[in-house]
């Protein structure tokens, strides 16, 4: 799969148009507040595409806003896959930030800012 940005030219892995959409339709509820829609959307786009870290992060910051205990298996899910991923470490920051957990809050803040 190749992306252009700008001028340039990324070549990156294939990801199919099912999970584009899906996750496309995620992104739209999402902005919305639509967040079980949403959840569900970024549940199909995951089922199309595993392989996303992206997509596993905003499902771990949709459970985490509806306080449901699985949002850091998503987390985990999105770091084995790119722990590099610095949406992913602000997203968990944010989360931890929510459960009052200040401490974990800074270290993944600390670290999305590294990336």
């Amino acid at each position: 799969m190749v992306r252009v940005v700008g001028s340039e030219q990324h070549e990156g892995r294939y990801i199919s148009p099912f999970a584009y959409a899906a996750y496309a339709d995620g992104a739209w509820l999402d902005a919305r507040g639509q967040d079980a829609d949403a959840g569900r959307a970024y549940e199909r786009a995951a089922e199309e595409d595993p392989g996303s870290a992206e997509i596993w992060t905003r499902i771990g910051a949709l459970r985490c806003r509806a306080g449901r205990a699985d949002g850091p298996a998503a987390f985990a899910r999105a770091e084995q896959l790119d722990a590099s991923y610095a949406p992913l470490w602000l997203a968990r920051a944010r989360c931890a930030r929510s459960a009052r957990r200040t401490r974990d809050a800074l270290g993944f803040a600390e670290r999305a800012f590294a990336l």
